[in-house]
């Protein structure tokens, strides 16, 4: 039933794309890999479909570059297709942090729909659209992530940025977009492959999370390219010149680099020696982006002395609205409709957006919304942490304490390219706890070796 389906939707993907738009064979490719991971279950075509993640709705443009009606809806299905692969391949598994989340966007939805308060101000269709849109990457963590192998799962993360950037190769020579964004204010050019550099930028730290967690792990069993994986990745990040990513990408490796240079002395050899190549990487990299990273906060007519890309404009906006109804919000998605409806003129592109994910959160579904995926979060970081151990757990703390203040400059929650693959990448590590080590005799603790004669039990 379910090969025969997406059977028939690649032949209606193939007919969208000769009769609307090229841009459609995205949907096809996503199709075919979905029915592939179908067939042929627990191999290396089961996390495939995944790789929708590293192609942007923002790409479904027409001439004009307005957007295409519904694209971001084509990517929602799309990742449901993802996820109903991976629920058919690995199973499913109740998650009491996945219903934590769950049970927060549904109350706020439901006080979106039913108009609960009498403040809310949004359709009933935005309302569930947006419903889903929040829903759509906690739904990842009810996956069985026990039956997906943490090399091989850590692994495919680690190649998405890599994949974006090739597919934005492919997209320039069709095109349709390119691979360098020019930044409007600045001028600066910016990486971003198939998607916008601050989404490419996304993909990129969970790409070096996932490497470096698995290139610290002791007996797992590992692509010797992870280790060229993470130096990659963070060269992608440093080119987006994406700067609150950059802060996030700088406190995980700069907490691997520590614990696995000062720290951990069980740590291996090579990941030792990956902490001194990501040194000599990251001062590189940063040294050559810094003079475009300086151009990029210089002070413009909006903002005078530091440009925050519109954010000191946003932030007020967004929060003057938020704190007319803080306990149930506007309601869910308001904070895409906010701008059109009661902006002020001139201001500057980026000003559509709040680019503070705990004022969207309360302007859409109000503190409860905001407590609700706060603490799940936490929790979904916390229960990564600690099924790990060593160097690997300094990472994912280091991780989750730029994240929180991540969320206070930018579009974290409600972005599917990060908090997808974001709460996968916990879910994979919280599924495989690490193995304790083994416990050394006295004399070992001492420094000193214990021979055992030939032929001893």
């Amino acid at each position: 039933m379910i090969p025969a389906a997406l059977a028939v939707g690649l032949a209606v993907g193939v007919g969208a794309a000769v009769a609307v738009d090229p841009r459609f064979l995205a949907v096809v490719a996503v199709l075919a890999l979905t029915l592939v991971a179908v067939l042929f279950p627990n191999g290396r075509w089961q996390l495939a479909p995944l790789l929708v993640i590293v192609v942007s709705p923002s790409i479904f443009v027409d001439a004009l570059g307005n957007p295409l009606p519904n694209g971001d809806a084509v990517q929602k299905t799309l990742l449901l297709l993802a996820l109903m692969c991976l629920a058919i391949t690995a199973g499913l598994r109740w998650s009491a942090i996945g219903g934590i989340a769950l049970a927060a966007i549904s109350a706020a939805g439901l006080v979106s729909i039913l108009n609960i308060g009498g403040a809310i101000d949004v359709t009933d269709e935005l309302a569930l659209r947006a419903l889903l849109g929040y829903a759509l990457p906690w739904l990842f963590l009810f996956v069985d992530w026990r039956r997906i192998g943490l090399s091989r799962g850590l692994g495919f993360l680690g190649t998405l940025p890599l994949w974006c950037v090739g597919a934005g190769v492919v997209l320039q020579i069709a095109g349709i977009s390119t691979v360098l964004r020019v930044d409007e204010d600045s001028g600066v050019p910016r990486l971003q492959g198939a998607s916008i550099p601050a989404h490419l930028a996304m993909l990129a730290l969970v790409g070096i999370a996932s490497g470096l967690c698995l290139v610290s792990m002791r007996g797992v069993d590992r692509n010797p390219r992870t280790y060229l994986w993470v130096g990659l990745n963070l060269v992608i990040l440093v080119a987006t010149a994406t700067r609150g990513a950059l802060v996030v990408g700088a406190a995980m490796v700069l907490a691997f680099i520590v614990h696995a240079l000062l720290v951990n002395r069980r740590v291996s050899r090579r990941a030792r020696s990956t902490a001194w190549l990501l040194s000599g990487i990251g001062i590189v990299a940063m040294v050559v982006a810094l003079p475009e990273l300086i151009r990029r906060s210089m002070g413009n007519s909006y903002e005078g002395a530091f440009n925050t890309s519109g954010r000191d404009q946003a932030w007020e906006f967004f929060f003057r609205l938020a704190s007319q109804n803080p306990y149930t919000g506007k309601g869910l998605g308001f904070a895409t409709v906010a701008v059109e409806l009661y902006a002020p003129p001139h201001v500057q592109k980026q000003f559509v957006a709040p680019h503070n994910e705990y004022i969207h959160l309360v302007l859409d579904g109000g503190i409860f919304l905001l407590i609700g995926l706060l603490v799940a979060m936490l929790a979904a970081f916390y229960a990564a942490a600690r099924a790990q151990r060593g160097t690997v757990r300094w990472v994912i703390a280091a991780f989750g304490a730029a994240f929180v203040f991540w969320s206070s400059i930018d579009n974290t929650f409600s972005t599917p390219q990060f908090t997808v693959l974001l709460v996968i990448t916990l879910g994979l590590l919280a599924a495989h706890p690490a193995q304790a080590p083994p416990r050394a005799t006295p004399l070992e603790a001492h420094g000193e070796r214990v021979l055992v004669p030939a032929g001893a039990p």
